[in-house]
């Protein structure tokens, strides 16, 4: 009986343990930009002062032989970790760094491209789809 009470203690010890060495972080790059906010661009008639107007200074300025082109880029990632080397901190004056973690910041971009008089011709989002593998451990 005293054996089960000291192996359920020992296993809740180390199971808050390395939930202790976990981690969550958001890492937010930019505002995102969605189709509703780039719905007033109209190729052949929208002009590169008006977008900058709507959307603000782009992250990029290209230049092309057709001309100038601008990028905008955004990021909204979640990124988890786990430390195992935390259990050490216990019995150990020296903690090594034993990390598992995900942290792909994955950049989100919408491209305009301006002609030599500064009226769009093209524009576009670029996504990065995120590629999961088959087995999935993080909740995220």
């Amino acid at each position: 009986m005293t054996f089960q009470w000291l192996s359920r203690g020992a296993c809740v010890v180390v199971c808050a343990a390395i939930v202790a060495g976990c981690s969550l972080r958001r890492v937010v790059v930019n505002d995102v930009i969605a189709p509703p906010q780039v719905a007033f661009i109209q190729t052949g008639a929208t002009t590169m002062p008006q977008v900058v107007a709507q959307l603000g200074a782009p992250d990029e300025i290209l230049e092309s032989e057709f001309g100038l082109a601008t990028l905008y880029q955004w990021s909204d990632t979640k990124a988890s970790g786990v430390d195992f080397g935390f259990i050490a901190r216990f019995f150990s004056p020296y903690s090594p760094s034993m990390t598992l973690a995900r942290t792909g910041i994955d950049m989100e971009q919408f491209h305009v491209h301006y002609d030599s008089q500064g009226v769009v011709r093209t524009f576009g989002f670029t996504r990065h789809e995120p590629v999961r593998p088959l087995l999935w451990f993080w909740p995220f």
